[in-house]
């Protein structure tokens, strides 16, 4: 049997400020929301396709990130994410490739290195 200190560090994780499982819980809901929400509004209309936007794998990493660094933070990963990508949209817009689809895991990487690297450093 365990002590109910060691349950509450096991669940909360104390290392991490705020507590890992709330923030990576509170902000994987919310960015699960806001992919439904906006999956709702692309396909309200269409009969013959639907418009998918985001992936669960996406979802899984954005709540870890959202865990690891809290809920300002995950949100400027998630839009230094989407900043990242839209170069690449851009492109496939311009070469008519309309069946591709762009993963947003290694966007989501490169953004939470990036914004983990700057926070150590003091500058955010």
């Amino acid at each position: 049997a365990f002590r109910e200190s060691e349950i509450l560090h096991f669940l909360i994780f104390k290392e991490f400020s705020g507590g890992f499982l709330l923030n990576a819980f509170s902000f994987g809901g919310f960015v699960f929301l806001l992919k439904s929400l906006v999956f709702f509004l692309m396909n309200f209309r269409k009969k013959d396709e639907i418009l998918e936007n985001l992936g669960d794998a996406d979802i899984i990493i954005m709540s870890c990130i959202g865990g690891i660094l809290g809920f300002e933070y995950g949100f400027l990963v998630l839009l230094i994410a989407s900043i990242l990508t839209l170069p690449f949209f851009i492109f496939f817009k311009i070469k008519a490739i309309k069946e591709q689809e762009l993963a947003m895991i290694p966007f989501l990487n490169i953004a939470f290195v990036a914004v983990l690297f700057y926070k150590n450093l003091g500058l955010f």
